[in-house]
């Protein structure tokens, strides 16, 4: 009977324990790539959820719209619809339209139209719609 080398067993544990090195080595990137995608993805899920608080929540817009526009002293014709609003200005000064939208965009509002038409040099037309 043959008897086997002991420089082959060695070898072959040499071999086997490289493998298990490298493999290891390559799970240990995977396991660090994927740890980042889980951060990446949960910090996302967060801003959606923030963002959900925000612009989900029909009473606080429709208060804050209100709120808005009464400040604003100007005569808006309201008309509103079972999910939305469309609010419409006649012959506005740009001063005062330039107040309203810089109110209305710097809210968490989800406007569908903008339509802004130009009567003179210092008057124009606002029609809008708001969808809750």
């Amino acid at each position: 009977m043959n008897r086997i080398n002991p420089i082959y067993i060695l070898l072959l544990l040499v071999i086997l324990f490289s493998f298990f090195y490298f493999k290891s080595v390559n799970a240990k990137e995977e396991l660090s790539a994927t740890k980042d995608e889980y951060k990446e993805i949960l910090k996302m899920a967060n801003e959606l959820s923030s963002l959900k608080n925000i612009y989900d929540n029909k009473a606080v817009q429709k208060a804050s719209l209100q709120r808005i526009l009464k400040s604003s002293k100007i005569d808006v014709i309201q008309q509103e619809k079972k999910d939305s609003i469309l609010l419409r200005v006649d012959n506005m000064d740009y001063s005062s339209l330039n107040i309203l939208m810089d109110r209305v965009l710097n809210g968490s509002f989800n406007i569908t139209t903008l339509e802004i038409k130009k009567i003179s040099d210092e008057n124009a037309n606002l029609q809008m719609e708001i969808k809750w």
